[in-house]
C-alpha cells in the first residue's frame, strides 16, 4: 500500500436500469448532470482528482428505442501515504462497509493496479473502523466539518416519506498537496 497506492474502481449505473432501486451509488445522469453517456465521461475524466480513468460497459439492457442502457465505469488510484508539514500521515484504505455495498456499487478496492484485498485484510479495516467509530447525530441547520483526506465517514441509512425527506450538502475545501 506504500509503494503502490489504493486503486478504487466504482460503477454508476444507467438511472433507469432495472437494478438501480437496488443500487447506493448514484446513476451516471444524476453525477454527471447529463444523459449523454460519452459526455458523461468526458465530464469524469475532466475531475482529474477524482477519477483517473472512465469508460462505459452495455448492461444488456436496452430502452425501447433500442438504446443499450450503460454503466459508466470509474478508476482512480491514490497515495495512501502523504507527506504533509514535514510529517507522514496514513489516509484511510477505503472499502465497502458491508456487502450490499460493494455489490450495488459495482466496486472493487485494490492494493495498487491488480492486487484485491484478502477477507482477513478486509475484516481487519473493518474491526479498526468499528472500533474507531465515532457517532454523530445531527438535527436540521447543523453543520459537520469531517477532513476528508484522514477519517473514513458514512451514514446510517434512512426511509424518506412525503413528510419527512433529507438533503445533504458536501463541500470540499483546499486541495490536500499531492504528487500531481
Amino acid at each position: 500500500m506504500r509503494k503502490y497506492g489504493q486503486t478504487i474502481i466504482t460503477g454508476f449505473l444507467d438511472e433507469n436500469h432495472s437494478l438501480k432501486n437496488l443500487n447506493f451509488v448514484r446513476s451516471w445522469q444524476d453525477r454527471f448532470d447529463t444523459n449523454n453517456i460519452d459526455l458523461a465521461i468526458e465530464k469524469c475524466l475532466n475531475q482529474k482528482t477524482h477519477f483517473d480513468h472512465a469508460w462505459k460497459e452495455e448492461t444488456g439492457e436496452f430502452y425501447s428505442n433500442g438504446d443499450p442502457k450503460y454503466i459508466l465505469m470509474t478508476e482512480v488510484t491514490m497515495p495512501l501515504f502523504k507527506q504533509y508539514k514535514e510529517e507522514e500521515y496514513m489516509m484511510f484504505p477505503r472499502i465497502a462497509y458491508n456487502p450490499p455495498s460493494l455489490i450495488n456499487g459495482n466496486r472493487q478496492f485494490l492494493i495498487g493496479k491488480k492486487e484485491v484485498f484478502t477477507k482477513e485484510e478486509m475484516e481487519l479495516l473493518l474491526k479498526i473502523f468499528w472500533m474507531t467509530r465515532e457517532g454523530c447525530y445531527q438535527e436540521n441547520g447543523d453543520l459537520l466539518l469531517i477532513n476528508n483526506m484522514f477519517y473514513a465517514h458514512s451514514r446510517e441509512p434512512y426511509l424518506e416519506t412525503k413528510d419527512k425527506t433529507r438533503s445533504a450538502v458536501v463541500i470540499m475545501s483546499e486541495e490536500f498537496l499531492t504528487d500531481r
